[in-house]
């Protein structure tokens, strides 16, 4: 806490030597904050922040490779004839203690590939987790451990002893082998008005030797005589319309860094609805409605971030998106215990 206390500290003091204190320049005085703190761990007593910090962007990024391969391998799951699913529960012996850190630890499993969390014994020390699409329990378990070995940096002070050999479950913990955003569009000119986008052309001087072609309209068509030219335009002549590929013209104009995210996310949206409706029990479905739900909304989410221009209404996006990540796999671990407490047979 100490550590974080300093650094929003230099973040309000860099902000405030640049005489503007907007999101910008905290985010960029927080950064030199942490590069401060990081040259001098002894002398501002920060070392195990900046170390768990550090451990927070590794898990970052494992996570969300992990998250991006489970989805993929649900997905195949879903629309494969006929999905080798091989469904089980495993028992794993945990090393991480402490009821927030274990919580945590259900749900990124939750969120990774092939496992979901179940519950914990009695004590606290064996995690049950149902896991399809693998080998076997062996298998199993190492995705456990791998996400256990990758938080255990974050929640420790101390930097851990790596494990050395499979911890492996007593005799009543033995497998149940159950079957660039874009600007604001501009509005589209209207005819007979000024805009600031469409230039009218100039009225040309009277010309003698040029008939004055108001005299004699030409005939429109079917024979009928041409009206009375609109209001605030020189002689006959219309404005020229907006070239196609004109920005803002197009009301349904593709943008691969927007419309992309969208589609991606859309499409494992889709395939959850499929895997749910497919997969034999809940347990199973708890896989497609957890990890396909939460990326495909993160793409869509991400595609409508990339179309605001106001910080706040981006601020709010990734609220949603944050409780989002924090509430789904949470909600599946306690549905998945609530039918393993109440003796629900899988499949």
């Amino acid at each position: 806490m100490r550590g974080l206390a300093l650094n929003l500290l230099l973040a309000v003091t860099w902000a405030l030597f640049a005489g503007q204190v907007a999101v910008r320049e905290l985010l960029v005085g927080f950064l030199v904050g942490f590069g401060i703190l990081a040259l001098f761990p002894r002398a501002l007593g920060s070392a195990g922040y900046v170390r768990r910090s550090l451990a927070t962007l590794r898990f970052t990024g494992f996570f969300l490779k992990e998250l991006s391969l489970a989805n993929v391998q649900v997905a195949l799951l879903a629309l494969h004839p006929r999905p080798p699913l091989n469904p089980m529960i495993v028992a794993y012996p945990m090393r991480l203690e402490g009821e927030t850190a274990q919580t945590l630890l259900a749900a990124a499993i939750t969120l990774m590939p092939g496992t979901v969390a179940m519950g914990f014994d009695d004590e606290r020390r064996v995690l049950y987790a149902h896991a399809i699409g693998l080998p076997g329990a062996a298998e199993a378990r190492d995705s456990i451990r791998r996400v256990e070995d990758a938080l255990l940096p974050v929640l420790t002070r101390r930097a851990p002893r790596r494990s050395t050999r499979d911890p492996e479950p007593g005799p009543r913990h033995r497998d149940a082998l159950h079957p660039a955003r874009r600007g604001a569009r501009p509005a589209r000119p209207q005819l007979g008005r000024p805009h600031h986008g469409l230039r009218l052309p100039e009225r040309e001087p009277d010309r003698p030797d040029r008939p004055d072609r108001r005299e004699d309209p030409p005939a429109g068509p079917a024979g009928r005589r041409a009206g009375p030219e609109p209001a605030g335009l020189p002689d006959h002549r219309r404005p020229d319309p907006l070239p196609a590929d004109r920005p803002g013209d197009a009301v349904n104009d593709f943008s691969p860094l927007r419309d992309i995210p969208i589609l991606i996310g859309s499409f494992f949206v889709l395939t959850a609805a499929v895997g749910v409706l497919r997969f034999p029990d809940l347990y199973t479905r708890l896989h497609a409605s957890s990890k396909l739900v939460t990326l495909g909304s993160a793409g869509i989410f991400l595609g409508a971030a990339l179309e605001l221009t106001e910080a706040a209404a981006f601020t709010r996006l990734a609220a949603i998106l944050l409780f989002q990540f924090l509430t789904t796999p949470l909600s599946a671990y306690l549905i998945a215990q609530a039918a393993y407490l109440r003796a629900l047979p899988p499949a």
